[in-house]
């Protein structure tokens, strides 16, 4: 896990499959570590888009949609492994106005705030942690077969 706001990552161990990165074709391996992306997207943004009012110890609900619009997946620049986060969310610019960037509510909801205007918000459920951890078994699938893809691809040339 990468922050505790919020992110998970997917990156498998090289070493423990006895491969070095020159063995995997990148062209191969980026379209599968996609798919587990949109795949994790996608449950996170299910997760929290229950309608109403969440309470402690739930996922929280949606209200405006901008959470659920913010829930993103980044591969690495390497092409070796993928992040689930919450991007930080911004209101639509106006035209010739620059962009209003918003705090960085994931870490309001993991761990609770005090409000100015009295009362306690009280910390919610991880829905990116939880999500992650409920298709550990279909990313590291996918990512098994990402490689005998790739390494296919390199004994054909």
């Amino acid at each position: 896990m990468a922050r505790k706001t919020g992110s998970i990552q997917v990156v498998f161990d090289m070493e423990e499959l006895k491969l070095k990165r020159t063995d995997i074709d990148v062209k191969a391996f980026r379209p599968k570590l996609r798919l587990i992306g949109r795949t994790l997207v996608k449950q996170a943004r299910h997760k929290v888009s229950k309608t109403g009012v969440s309470s402690p110890g739930q996922y929280p609900a949606k209200q405006s949609g901008r959470l659920r619009a913010a829930i993103k997946y980044r591969l690495f620049k390497s092409g070796y492994g993928l992040v689930v986060l919450q991007d930080r969310p911004s209101l639509p610019a106006k035209k010739g106005e620059p962009r209003v960037w918003l705090d960085y509510y994931p870490s309001f909801l993991r761990f609770g705030a005090n409000r100015k205007r009295g009362g306690l918000l009280r910390p919610r459920k991880n829905y990116i942690e939880d999500t992650g951890e409920a298709n550990k078994e279909y990313a590291m699938q996918a990512v098994r077969e990402a490689i005998d893809d790739s390494l296919k691809g390199i004994f054909e040339k």
